[in-house]
C-alpha cells in the first residue's frame, strides 16, 4: 500500500466538487454581498426556505434578521400552545482575489426545533402574523433608510431587525450600528420607518434646549409647522432634553392632547389608560382663557429667564429644572414664563415666575 503521497485529481472529482460549489450558490443565493440578508431580495429568499418546513398557513411569532441569519419562530400548525424555531445561516468560503468577503456564500435551514418565546399578557392570537401581513420585500429599503435617518456619526449600518406584534401591531425594531454611536428605528409592518431613538448617541446626550439658541428654535419651528401659531397652546414644558406641548385637541373639544419634541423628532406622548372614573375627576375642561399662540412669548429668553431664575429662588444648591410657558389662572392678557428650580431629584423646589414678553420678573414660589 503506497503512504504519503496525495491521490491525482480524477474527472470525476472535478465534477463532484464543481457541483458542492453550484449547489451552494444555487441554495445560498449568489456571490457573497457584504449587506448578506439586507440586500435586495435575500430575507425573501431566506423566508421561502424556511417557510418550507411548515405548512403554507402556519402563523409566526417573530423574525429575526441579522446579516448572516434568519430565525423564525412560529405556532405548531395545529396546536394553541406550541412553538418551533427555524433558522437560515449563511457561510462564506472561498475567497476570490484575496478580497476579504468575496466569495461564494453556503446558506443551510437549521431545524424546526421546539421554542419557548416569552408572551407578555396577551392572548396568544394577538401575538401572530402571516407572511403576508409583513413587506419582506421591504427589508433592505428599510435597512438603507433606518441608518439614513440615524445618520451616526462616522456612518452606521443595519446590524439587527425583529419583525413581531406587539399590543395588537406588527412593528419592525431595527438596531442601527455605527463606529462610536448606537440607535434604533421603528418601522411599521411595510417596512416604512415611522421613528427614530437617538439615545445612545453623542447628540442625545449633549442637547440641552433650555440654553436657547440654534437648538431650540429647530424645535420651535418644527412645532410651528405641525400646529401654527394661533391660540390652541395649553403650555409648553423646555427641559434640558425636550420640548413637550400641550394643544387643544381638535378632534374632542374641550380637551388637551400632548406632544414631545426631542433628538428623535416630534411625536405624540400616549398617555396611560386610567378607569373612567378616576379619568373623570383629574380632567379639566380646557377654556379659550387656557390658551396662548406661539408668538405671545420672546423665546430667545427661555435661558435669560432660567439663569435670573437661580438668584430669585433660595435654593444654594439649586438647578433648573424646566422652564414652562402658560397662562396666569385667572387672566386673559398674561402669559407668564414658570422657572422650576431644584436641588437633586427629590430635593426641594422653588418656582419663579417671568413676564412672557419682556422677562420681567413677576413673583417667587
Amino acid at each position: 500500500m503506497k503512504s504519503g503521497r496525495s491521490r491525482k485529481m480524477r474527472p470525476r472529482d472535478w465534477i463532484l466538487i464543481a457541483a458542492a460549489i453550484l449547489f451552494g450558490v444555487w441554495q445560498g443565493g449568489l456571490f457573497t454581498n457584504k449587506a448578506g440578508l439586507f440586500a435586495e431580495g435575500a430575507a425573501e429568499k431566506a423566508m421561502r426556505r424556511i417557510m418550507a418546513k411548515w405548512p403554507a398557513d402556519t402563523r409566526i411569532h417573530s423574525i429575526d434578521i441579522t446579516r448572516t441569519e434568519m430565525k423564525v419562530v412560529a405556532r405548531v400548525h395545529g396546536s394553541n400552545s406550541r412553538y418551533e424555531e427555524c433558522s437560515y445561516r449563511t457561510l462564506d468560503h472561498y475567497p476570490i482575489n484575496g478580497q476579504r468577503g468575496r466569495g461564494i456564500r453556503f446558506a443551510h435551514v437549521h431545524g424546526p426545533w421546539p421554542s419557548d418565546p416569552v408572551i407578555l399578557g396577551l392572548e396568544v392570537g394577538d401575538t401572530l402574523f402571516s407572511t403576508a401581513d409583513v413587506n419582506l420585500a421591504g427589508v433592505a429599503a428599510t435597512a438603507r433608510e433606518a441608518a439614513e435617518r440615524v445618520a451616526l456619526e462616522g456612518g452606521g449600518k443595519t446590524v439587527a431587525m425583529r419583525i413581531d406584534r406587539t399590543l395588537g401591531a406588527i412593528g419592525w425594531g431595527v438596531t442601527i450600528l455605527g463606529p462610536q454611536e448606537k440607535a434604533h428605528a421603528t418601522a411599521d409592518a411595510q417596512g416604512k420607518v415611522i421613528e427614530v431613538n437617538l439615545r445612545g448617541t453623542s447628540r442625545a446626550t449633549s442637547t440641552d434646549y433650555l440654553s436657547g439658541g440654534g437648538l431650540l428654535e429647530s424645535a420651535l419651528s418644527v412645532v410651528r409647522r405641525k400646529f401654527g401659531a394661533d391660540r390652541i397652546f395649553q403650555k409648553i414644558e423646555i427641559s434640558r432634553s425636550s420640548v413637550d406641548v400641550v394643544v387643544a385637541d381638535s378632534e374632542n373639544p374641550g380637551k388637551t392632547v400632548k406632544y414631545s419634541y426631542n433628538v428623535n423628532g416630534l411625536s405624540k406622548v400616549s398617555e396611560l389608560p386610567l378607569p373612567a372614573e378616576m379619568q373623570r375627576l383629574l380632567e379639566k375642561p380646557v377654556a379659550a382663557a387656557d390658551l396662548f399662540g406661539l408668538d405671545d412669548a420672546n423665546w430667545t429668553l427661555v435661558p435669560v429667564v432660567a439663569s435670573e431664575a437661580l438668584k430669585k429662588v433660595s435654593l444654594p444648591k439649586g438647578k433648573v429644572f424646566e422652564v414652562s410657558l402658560a397662562r396666569r389662572q385667572g387672566t386673559w392678557d398674561q402669559t407668564e414664563w414658570r422657572v422650576k428650580v431644584m436641588e437633586g431629584l427629590i430635593g426641594p423646589m422653588g418656582f419663579a415666575y417671568f413676564d412672557s414678553k419682556s422677562g420681567e420678573f413677576l413673583r417667587v414660589d
